[in-house]
Parts: structure tokens; C-alpha cells; sequence
């Protein structure tokens, strides 16, 4: 059976000597895995047009194990492909990569193929510093990683304002009381570290553009964020 979708290109590689594997978002079926055969071929027109980090409208036919590109056209690249921006192609990569960890395939998720596609214009257009962080908080949101940071995950007493810690195994905040008895690798997490996460989780993406936070601050958020994605996702 064909289908046809549009798909957003997370990554690619070769799958035998003249073939292509490639990862695409769809927007009609969540991630899923094709190959592209022959397109490393000379004379196929396939592999110029799946790159990374392009929308594509394509059609594909279901496999056995995988499924396979019949048809790609692009729709657009974001304004990624330009000497100018390595900057942004890199963090765009990023972004994809984390995307593709993340996300299950086969599983249906619009609203992060949206945030993607926002991320990836936004990218190529700003040079907030903090646009990879905020895209990463509310990705996790979206796929359904909440960690606790309004109560202790122990004792589910109200956090106070100051000392608490975060449980990267537990996946959320405890308080000093509790952290005294627990095991594994804990973080400091400051009121802003919690009150930023909680707002990123909460609001629309493009919104985070207007934050600003300090080098210190950011620096907290991206350990904290980087030591949950190792616990529960990589």
C-alpha cells in the first residue's frame, strides 16, 4: 500500500552501497523509519532532496521492516542551507536528533512536529541563546516527561523556596528533609531553575523568545535538563 505525507527529514544514512536510511517526522504518522533505494545513485534524484532538516511532501510504501520513499518534494528547507547559518544548521540537528530519541514510532504526534517546524524557522531567523533550551523543555513536555516540581516527590509536602534538590533517577524535586535519605545523583534546583521549567512547560514555545535569564541560570537549567534526558531517555 502508498501513502502519502509530509514529513519533516530528522536524519539520514546509508543503508547499503547505493541506498539511503532516512528518519522522518510526519505529520499524519509520528517517526518513522524508510529507505530511500538507489538514491545514491547518480542519476536519482532522491538524494538531493532528503536532507536533513527539510519539509517534504512525499510518498511512501509500506514494507516488511521498512518502508520505502517513492517520492520526495520539498516544501521547505527554514532557511537553514546558507554559509551563513552553521550556527543554527547545528543547533537544528540537534533538535532533530533529540526528536528522534525521543519519539516512538509510529505514534501520532502533531504537536511535535508543529514545534519542530516552529524551532526550525525560529533557528534560522533569531539569535536567541536560549531557543534550544526552551525547545527542549517544552519537547519533553509534549512527549509526556513531567517532572515533579511543585511537591517532593517523597514526601509531597509543597516545595519551600530554597535548598531543594532534583532527583535525576526519581525524575523531579525533594525536598531537604527527604534528600537527606535518598540515594543516586541529586542536583541543587534553584526557585528560578523550577519557576523557569514549569513556565516553559505551561506556555507556547514562541513565548520563550522574550525570556531572559542569566548565563548562571542557564547553565543550572542545561545540566538539569541534560541529566533527565540521560536518566529517562537515552
Amino acid at each position: 500500500m502508498t501513502y502519502n505525507t509530509t514529513a519533516i527529514i530528522l536524519r539520514r544514512e546509508t543503508f547499503r552501497e547505493a541506498d539511503l536510511a532516512v528518519t522522518l517526522l510526519s505529520r499524519e504518522w509520528g517517526k518513522i523509519r524508510a529507505v530511500a533505494i538507489g538514491a545514491k545513485k547518480a542519476q536519482s534524484k532522491l538524494a538531493g532532496q532528503l536532507e536533513p532538516l527539510r519539509e517534504l511532501r512525499m510518498m511512501l510504501a509500506q514494507g516488511r521492516h521498512f518502508d520505502k520513499v517513492g517520492q520526495a518534494v520539498v516544501r521547505e528547507n527554514f532557511g537553514l542551507y546558507h554559509h551563513s547559518r552553521v550556527a543554527g544548521l547545528w543547533l537544528g540537528q540537534k533538535a532533530a536528533d533529540l526528536v528522534s530519541r525521543i519519539l516512538p514510532e509510529r505514534q501520532r504526534e502533531p504537536e511535535v512536529y508543529e514545534l519542530l517546524k516552529e524551532y526550525l524557522f525560529l533557528n534560522s531567523q533569531t539569535q536567541a541563546e536560549n531557543i534550544f533550551l526552551f525547545f527542549t523543555l517544552k519537547l519533553l513536555s509534549l512527549a509526556g516527561y513531567h517532572p515533579e516540581l511543585k511537591n517532593c516527590l517523597l514526601c509531597q509536602k509543597s516545595l519551600q523556596p530554597d535548598n531543594n534538590l532534583f532527583s535525576l533517577a526519581q525524575g523531579g524535586a525533594i525536598c531537604p528533609v527527604c534528600a537527606k535519605e535518598t540515594k543516586g545523583e541529586n542536583l541543587p534546583i534553584s526557585r528560578e531553575a523550577i519557576k523557569v521549567w514549569r513556565w516553559a512547560e505551561a506556555n507556547e514555545f514562541k513565548q520563550s523568545l522574550k525570556i531572559k535569564i542569566s548565563t548562571t541560570l542557564k547553565t543550572e537549567l542545561d545540566s538539569l535538563v541534560a541529566g533527565f534526558i540521560k536518566y529517562h531517555i537515552l
